[in-house]
């Protein structure tokens, strides 16, 4: 039924099994799941609560539990939720994450810090704590200028970039560290490549975003590094590497639609080729 779009006829079913086998998890995580499907995540949370009723050592569940109220913006019942995750399985990255993106919610930027130093102190080989860092340094970052902008609103005077705001240097260094460091521990990892980018172009540093991005593509073809690519290309106006980028990321995923659509703009507005 959930395979042929008919979560309503899967709920009355799951339903009708839970009432007979009250204990059997499973049937409840699928009740969860249908209830999802009928865009009903009120009752999803209720069958969440309801498993804890029977297995509150679950922190998997627990962890479901909690996302689904960050979605609904119960943030103090979806953080109590991922601390209890933590009490049960303390090296738990993705309550660590779920708890830094609350607090950056908050602006809570030093609680943010500390929670991703722990994790990364934990796992010092690998590259996901660093990537975290870097994310809330940037979002710091972003916030002072953010704030310096909003000083001057409806005056006329041009957004301040990141490199233009000295309050913010300090925490886009922090961020170019941890990005760099993640590259170091897994070069494979295309994600510290794509955000490394974002944070030189909004230093004004597009040939250094470029630079990093083509030291990944030399190792493999990842459709979201040559779109990224194509992107800065394109601002940067240099339209035939922007065209030769979107096309090489269209033979390793011809259905992708972004580069299809950002392609035909290219040829029609820019290189003159209906």
């Amino acid at each position: 039924n959930m395979r042929k779009g008919d979560a309503a006829r899967a709920v009355a079913s799951l339903t009708e099994f839970v009432k007979r086998q009250p204990r059997y998890l499973q049937a409840h995580l699928s009740l969860a799941n249908a209830y999802m499907a009928q865009k009903d995540p009120d009752s999803a949370i209720a069958v969440y609560r309801h498993i804890l009723t029977l297995a509150p050592s679950n922190s998997q569940v627990t962890l479901l539990l909690g996302s689904l109220l960050a979605q609904q913006g119960k943030k103090a019942e979806a953080r109590q939720a991922f601390e209890k995750v933590l009490d049960l399985s303390p090296d738990s990255a993705p309550a660590v994450e779920n708890l830094v993106e609350l607090d950056l919610l908050d602006r809570d930027y030093s609680a943010a810090i500390g929670r991703a130093q722990k994790l990364a102190a934990k796992s010092s080989q690998a590259p996901e704590p660093r990537l975290l860092l870097a994310k809330i340094y940037l979002a710091k970052a972003q916030r002072c200028v953010n704030d310096e902008n909003a000083k001057t609103a409806g005056s006329g005077r041009p957004k301040l970039s990141l490199a233009e705001v000295p309050a913010a240097q300090a925490d886009l260094k922090q961020a170019e560290t941890e990005l760099l460091k993640a590259i170091e521990l897994k070069p494979e990892l295309p994600a510290p490549y794509l955000l490394l980018s974002e944070l030189y172009v909004g230093s004004g540093k597009q040939q250094q975003a470029l630079d990093k991005l083509n030291s990944f593509l030399a190792k493999t073809n990842d459709v979201a590094v040559l779109v990224q690519v194509a992107m800065i290309q394109d601002a940067s106006t240099n339209y035939p590497a922007a065209r030769d980028a979107y096309e090489k990321a269209l033979t390793v995923n011809p259905n992708l639609t972004l580069a299809l659509n950002n392609l035909a703009y290219l040829y029609s507005e820019r290189l003159v080729d209906p």
